[in-house]
């Protein structure tokens, strides 16, 4: 008899007895057992029990003592590398996006991002195996590491428990920033920081022996300062300066969102011929977190059926510090998680299990800016580079079908095991980088003059829609055969195959595209006529990588002609470059059957399309005919 053995996730668990003569009267009880060497699977397993989960030390954030975090204490595995995205760390030299994640068998990727979508509550694990390379074939989907939760159920015995962590700025020391912060005057002292999780877990029969429940809850709250950032901004006095010298009022409301250093410790700046007091300046930005998580299991036995049920749920919400981290900028980030799976072990006979899994869930995930009508935002030079403004509002929402079925038969040396898996994925998003537009001066002068700004490659606009369908499905197939030729010998031998559609969204690039090469029109303006033409000095310019791209505007090209009488366009197409064009030269170049010249709002339309505007009428010095709509 063996005692103690652990049945582990995502592994074959084989107990090898081996029997021997003996008297009658002889008994052989073996009461613990060593370490078991894995013979039947070249896998890579890595298996943490629910003790060790609870024993994990936990930080905040979106893993706010996640056991995922478990995953760089194994071999083979660094924790993330910088300038890369994902979740779970690099397992086996691939990147964290490629790491694939299952909640108790049934998928959890993200399809924006490739990381998890659930959080489960830590006191709710009952293990996490991850599986680090040489996976068979019954896994796929990523190259990387296979991340498996699996959750607790009920026992035959009533049990509970309750938890609580705390961690706050007593047990924190400063960094060197936050002290000059403090002896600058930016904080009055120590930032608040304070990170509490409540929670408890309740488990038992509901009929001893046939039907099982458990059920967690835990809620977050974290508040209080985070990171520091330095940056170079006017005193009072300097800010003062610079509006007054505004060339007119949309430059003033720029500035009016523009921080105040406490004191004059830098050289100052010249602008208009005026020296304007700078100074440094350091900003704590917000760190906030407000999360509930639920998870309710249960589990029943009928016959030869292990019928199971599983509901998760999760809602999040954060601040995301955006660009200076000024409280006006920085965007909410509300997260909405809901899962919920069914599962049907059969056991047909003493050698064939089927595993039957079907799993509804749905994410969302947002940065919502606080401004419904949002500035530009503004970078300087001598002020450090700093860009002050908002970021883009975006957001996703996955809806995951999901039905995997999966047979094993063992027979004489074999185990063999085969399944399919069908996966729909209904994903709209949104997301138009530059959407309140991006002006990079190189000294503060140029905006105080609203001139036109001067670093070309930075001023951008994202124009177009931001919408995109992500909707798509996915078709897994396995077989595998594990033939164990001796006890200590077994050839794993398997075959997979994948196949996922395009995203739906992708039937509407064609809508973005922008040709080099188009017909002839009856008039078109190039990059060498402009290049020779007599420019006045408006301010109102169209910026494009690179220097030439012919825009073309036909069925063919993917601007079709109905939508022609919304451009305000009657040219086949026209050539922009790399510098300043002037409206009134199209004006004096073209007439108004042949080219009605823009409605910028019209180029503003067109998809993927980035150009700049000034910041007022005022800036323009063309005849005011041609005052381009968005800036009456």
């Amino acid at each position: 008899m063996k005692k103690d053995l652990p049945v582990l996730a995502d592994q074959d668990n084989v107990a090898d007895a081996q029997l021997e003569l003996g008297s009658a009267s002889e008994t052989v009880e073996v009461v613990a057992g060593s370490v078991a060497v894995q013979t039947s699977s070249s896998t890579l397993n890595n298996n943490f029990n629910a003790k060790d989960v609870t024993e994990l030390p936990g930080a905040g954030g979106t893993l706010n003592g996640s056991p995922l975090n478990l995953a760089v204490l194994a071999p083979n595995v660094v924790a993330q590398p910088g300038g890369v995205t994902g979740t779970g760390g690099a397992v086996g030299g691939t990147r964290p996006r490629d790491n694939n994640f299952t909640v108790d068998g049934v998928d959890d990727n993200n399809l924006g991002v490739t990381g998890n979508n659930s959080t489960v509550i830590p006191d709710a694990v009952a293990e996490f195996a991850l599986t680090t390379n040489q996976f068979s074939a019954e896994y796929g989907h990523s190259a990387g590491g296979q991340f498996s939760l699996i959750t607790k159920t009920g026992t035959n015995n009533w049990h509970g428990s309750g938890e609580w962590y705390n961690q706050n700025r007593n047990y924190n020391s400063l960094d060197n920033l936050t002290k000059d912060a403090i002896a600058g005057g930016t904080i009055p002292g120590q930032p608040a920081f304070d990170n509490n999780r409540f929670g408890g877990t309740v488990g038992g029969p509901l009929i001893k022996n046939k039907w099982f429940i458990f059920g967690a809850y835990e809620y977050t709250t974290l508040h209080g300062q985070g990171t520091a950032t330095p940056l170079i901004a006017p005193t009072a006095t300097g800010l003062s300066m610079l509006q007054t010298m505004a060339a007119d009022s949309a430059v003033q409301n720029i500035l009016a969102n523009f921080p105040v250093a406490p004191s004059n410790d830098l050289n100052p700046i010249t602008v208009n011929g005026q020296s304007v007091p700078i100074g440094n300046l350091i900003i704590i930005s917000p760190l906030f977190q407000r999360e509930h998580d639920a998870i309710v299991n249960t589990d029943y036995t009928l016959g030869k059926h292990q019928l199971g049920a599983r509901f998760l749920f999760n809602q999040e919400s954060f601040i995301n510090p955006v660009n200076s981290t000024q409280a006006v900028f920085n965007q909410s980030e509300p997260v909405h998680n809901r899962k919920i799976a069914l599962s049907d072990v059969w056991t047909v006979n003493n050698t064939v299990v089927n595993d039957l899994r079907l799993q509804y869930s749905f994410f969302s995930l947002a940065l919502v800016n606080p401004c419904s009508v949002c500035p530009s935002d503004v970078t300087i030079g001598d002020l450090g580079f700093n860009t002050i403004g908002p970021s883009d509002n975006q957001d996703q929402k996955q809806n995951t079908y999901q039905i995997l079925d999966t047979v094993t038969w063992s027979h004489g040396k074999h185990t063999f095991k085969f399944g399919g898996q069908y996966n729909h994925f209904i994903y709209p998003q949104f997301f138009l980088p530059r959407s309140n537009g991006d002006y990079w001066y190189t000294n503060t002068e140029e905006l105080v003059n609203d001139n036109l700004a001067s670093v070309a490659g930075r001023t951008l606009r994202g124009a177009g829609t931001g919408s995109f369908l992500g909707t798509q499905s996915a078709f897994y197939a396995f077989v595998q055969d594990d033939i164990k030729l001796t006890p200590r010998l077994t050839l794993n031998l398997g075959l997979r195959y994948e196949y996922w559609t395009n995203p739906v969204g992708g039937n509407a690039q064609s809508l973005n595209a922008i040709c080099l090469r188009c017909e002839v029109p009856k008039f078109c303006v190039d990059h060498a006529a402009s290049a020779t033409a007599k420019r006045t000095e408006s301010k109102l310019g169209m910026y494009v990588e690179p220097s030439a791209v012919l825009v073309c505007e036909s069925q063919r090209f993917g601007f079709p002609r109905r939508r022609r009488p919304a451009f305000g366009i009657h040219p086949t197409c026209l050539t922009v470059g790399g510098s300043q064009f002037d409206h009134q030269f199209y004006r004096q170049h073209g007439n108004a059957q042949d080219f009605d010249v823009v409605s910028w709002r019209a180029a503003r339309a067109l998809p993927k399309f980035n150009h700049r505007v000034p910041l007022s009428r005022n800036a323009w010095t063309g005849a005011p005919s041609t005052i381009p709509q968005e800036l009456h």
